[in-house]
């Protein structure tokens, strides 16, 4: 492995980091940046890679002065990605996501976005109609507050040339009753375009007339759970030996007074970082979360999003609870200089740490949001190759340089404060 210098959008100036700054839920902000092989040898298969950074790139002792640094742990002694394995059960961490996707009405030569409240449809034969994914997925649903009547209503996709009208199920029935439409299409037939600024996967809407105009309440993905955030792949029940690079994912349906069903359909996470996984079918087929779970394993970058709090019990042991509030007990060494391993970080605590002693390490939560592309230009990044997992660049000869984009797209259900969150970059490659 190779650890490589950061430069900043021209290529010349090494950085240590890049602040996006504040980014208003729901839009995005872009930047360019780059890599410059300094090391004296080629370098093959070299990536960039996320990894979670603490909130405000700092931590509190909230009662004496125990922590004295706090540094993330990328990899190991033998240069391999830091990462654990775990299977967790729904009632801790999978939950049932219906975030509003993006929605933009275009009429009378301009854009709204529609980003709360009821969603006005098309009203007449000059309107378009747009459903913006930040990835791939292929089921939709349509909850409605008022039906709509149109005549010949189209839904097309963008192909990177054209708009053509995708093979789909449409359960909506016309966008005359709730429903999902299911898109049955290959990844590379749906390609990124840029709408109103924003370069997300399009789903376009247009009708020949209106009778009715329809009235949404929520459009979102069917069946999107959230997961362990920071997933670099998930695995299968039988073992952890058979890992997928194309973070294939498999759930099962577990019966709490049986035994768990494997499911057959298998559901790809595109980016796994992201912390979202979306089934193609209903993972609970009509059952109560009260009586199944959904299980599910993976493994993970650490540490995990959210607050480790530490509770001093003598100078030389600390309880710590996770953000999955599970506590485990560590014994330490406090000279102020030595390393401790704990949760995927090096941590230092000072000679005079005692008793009682209380700490907390919040970890930022822009690792969901933040996305990782190639260039496309000086001035505009490959939306087709946009990730929120490790981007792959190619081989990097000595003293080459590769630009690379980042872009942080805070979902609507963030803080606006963007100032407070922070994700390191990692570079790595075959010597």
């Amino acid at each position: 492995m190779s650890f490589i210098d950061l430069l900043n959008s021209d290529q010349l100036e090494i950085i240590q980091s890049h602040d996006f700054g504040i980014v208003i839920p729901g839009n995005e902000k872009a930047k360019r940046l780059g890599v410059k092989n300094n090391i004296g040898s080629p370098i093959g298969a070299f990536k960039v890679s996320l990894f979670p950074g603490l909130k405000n790139g700092t931590y509190t002792n909230t009662s004496g002065n125990a922590l004295t640094g706090v540094d993330i742990i990328r990899a190991d002694a033998m240069d391999n990605i830091k990462q654990v394995y775990k299977a967790k059960e729904s009632h801790k961490i999978v939950t049932k996501n219906t975030s509003r996707l993006t929605c933009l009405l275009y009429t009378s030569g301009n854009y709204a976005e529609l980003p709360t409240g009821e969603i006005p449809f098309l009203s007449g034969a000059d309107d378009f109609f747009y459903v913006g994914l930040n990835q791939f997925y292929r089921r939709i649903y349509f909850d409605f507050a008022t039906v709509g009547e149109y005549d010949t209503l189209g839904i097309e996709i963008f192909n990177g040339t054209d708009w053509f009208t995708s093979f789909l199920d449409d359960a909506t029935l016309g966008m005359t009753q709730n429903g999902r439409l299911f898109l049955d299409i290959n990844r590379d037939e749906w390609l990124r375009n840029k709408i109103n600024n924003k370069m997300m996967l399009w789903i376009r809407f247009k009708c020949v007339g209106c009778t009715t105009r329809a009235i949404l309440n929520n459009i979102y993905v069917e069946h999107l759970y959230t997961t362990p955030k920071a997933i670099l792949g998930a695995y299968a029940k039988t073992g952890w030996n058979n890992f997928d690079p194309n973070h294939i994912a498999k759930y099962y349906r577990w019966n709490k007074d049986v035994e768990y069903i494997e499911k057959t359909d298998i559901t790809e996470c595109e980016y796994p970082n992201a912390g979202f996984v979306a089934f193609n079918d209903d993972p609970y087929e009509g059952e109560s979360p009260d009586d199944f779970d959904i299980l599910f394993e993976g493994a993970y970058k650490l540490p995990l999003i959210g607050t480790y709090s530490f509770a001093f019990t003598s100078s030389t042991t600390v309880n710590v609870t996770t953000p999955e509030n599970e506590t485990q007990e560590f014994t330490i060494v406090c000279d102020g200089t030595t390393n401790n391993e704990i949760f995927g970080m090096n941590i230092r605590f000072s000679a005079l740490t005692a008793d009682g002693n209380t700490s907390t390490v919040v970890i930022s939560d822009e690792i969901e949001d933040l996305y990782l592309a190639k260039e496309a230009d000086e001035n505009n990044y490959d939306g087709n190759t946009l990730t929120n997992s490790d981007l792959l660049l190619g081989d990097l000869d000595t003293d080459a340089t590769l630009p690379f984009w980042a872009m942080l797209r805070p979902s609507r259900t963030k803080d606006a404060n963007g100032n407070t969150r922070q994700t390191t970059f990692f570079f790595y490659g075959n010597d």
